[in-house]
């Protein structure tokens, strides 16, 4: 469950307090999810509230890296983009006969790419099998 965004950590805390007193949140934590960033005309027409929802558990990496000689790479510095997702698997503990949740982060095969630093390009991640 997501709730939130808040302005101010502190309210964020407050929150997490309320929830922790009921035995259903106990595990409830704060997490700052970092800058939304998003196209303009998206943050515009859709709530933060309803994109933090649909976002919340996404999670876009970008390493960066100085390129090479392999030419399965960009010969100069680019950064590498990952997706990864958290979805939950359902759990049953056969000694308590009870069900849950754990939560389990799922890489997103999208094809990969590379943005080329000098110039802001993406590039397509190429396929290599040397």
């Amino acid at each position: 469950m997501v709730r939130g965004p808040y302005a101010k950590r502190e309210s964020a805390d407050q929150q997490l307090k309320e929830l922790k007193s009921s035995k259903t949140y106990r595990a409830a934590y704060v997490k700052d999810a970092g800058a939304l960033h998003v196209a303009a005309g998206l943050a515009r027409s859709v709530p933060p509230k309803v994109l933090t929802a649909l976002l919340g558990e996404l999670s876009v990496d970008v390493t960066d890296r100085a390129g090479g000689t392999d030419p399965c790479e960009p010969p100069e510095p680019y950064q590498a983009v990952s997706v990864s997702v958290v979805t939950l698997d359902r759990t049953y503990d056969k000694a308590k006969d009870t069900e849950g949740f754990k939560p389990r982060r799922v890489d997103l095969d999208i094809g990969g790419f590379w943005i080329i630093k000098r110039t802001g390009e993406i590039e397509r991640m190429r396929v290599c099998a040397e």
